[in-house]
């Protein structure tokens, strides 16, 4: 889950270069909407927004999500410690997500509006895992699951793979599983390579 450190360093740099019109909170805790960055890039220092095929990971957040994942990269990075906004200003609605094609493939944050798909993401043989320990151990005596549709994200190791290891989650549960049928895509991302330096 390397990308997890790409995209909040991203988030935090963008986040203190961005307008007041762009969703995540900047470090004064004013908040608004990702979609409005999609405007002029040539100004203000704006990252274009482009499209993504979210293969490999779609994990919708809120800012506040986005502050906590923060939280466990502020430790690496001295400057990103410098630019955490206030916890209590901070949305817990999705309204952002992380989406990664491929292992290989820069990972962005995308305006969870303009995200969609065909159909429900999907996994099979899955088995409940419990969200707390350190490496997302089984959960002993849970019921393995023909199928579980991945209403609230996923994050595949290798979406066909009979081997358990893709993480399927829904509103209240994660499960590890074996094949996955996922295709959703997002129009409006801003892209880890993409995301303005501070000075």
């Amino acid at each position: 889950m390397r990308f997890f450190s790409f995209v909040i360093l991203s988030v935090i740099v963008y986040n203190s270069q961005a307008p007041a019109e762009v969703n995540a909170t900047d470090p004064t805790g004013n908040s608004a909407s990702l979609l409005g960055a999609g405007g002029d890039t040539t100004t203000n220092n704006q990252p274009p927004m482009v499209p993504l095929e979210c293969g490999n990971t779609y994990v919708p957040v809120s800012e506040l999500d986005i502050y906590e994942l923060s939280k466990q990269d502020a430790a690496k990075d001295p400057n990103a410690a410098n630019q955490q906004p206030d916890p209590s200003k901070l949305s817990k609605e999705k309204t952002m997500a992380i989406c990664e094609g491929t292992a290989e493939s820069k990972a962005g944050l995308c305006d969870l509006s303009s995200c969609a798909s065909p159909q429900p993401p999907a996994c099979t043989k899955c088995s409940e895992v419990d969200q707390n320990s350190a490496n997302f151990a089984i959960v002993a005596g849970a019921t393995p699951l023909d199928k579980v549709e991945c209403n609230a994200g996923y994050v595949l190791k290798n979406a066909q793979s009979n081997e358990p290891g893709n993480m399927c989650m829904t509103t209240d549960k994660a499960y590890s599983c074996g094949d996955c049928q996922v295709a959703t895509a997002c129009k409006q991302c801003v892209v880890d390579g993409n995301v303005p330096k501070t000075p």
